[in-house]
């Protein structure tokens, strides 16, 4: 759990800065729907707990965030990988 706040809060504010507050909450709460709904279906009776499918789906977002503008935030590269 303490990983996952870590990394909701690194990336977040990294990917609030470049696409705003509604965007990433948007693609944080689909993840965590999209991950209870996957892990629902896998396994029935075992309860969910947690948000690892919001965090997946942030490092999913940043991860596309490098590759769509690696070319314009050359010069913050290193700095948000």
């Amino acid at each position: 759990v303490l990983l996952n706040m870590v990394a909701q809060f690194f990336f977040g504010i990294l990917l609030e800065h470049n696409h705003g507050h509604w965007r990433v909450a948007l693609v944080y709460f689909m993840g965590v729907i999209g991950g209870s709904l996957a892990c629902g279906v896998s396994s029935v009776y075992t309860p969910v707990i947690g948000c690892s499918g919001g965090v997946y789906s942030m490092v999913g977002m940043h991860i596309a965030n490098l590759c769509l503008n690696w070319r314009r935030e050359r010069m913050f590269r290193w700095g948000i990988l």
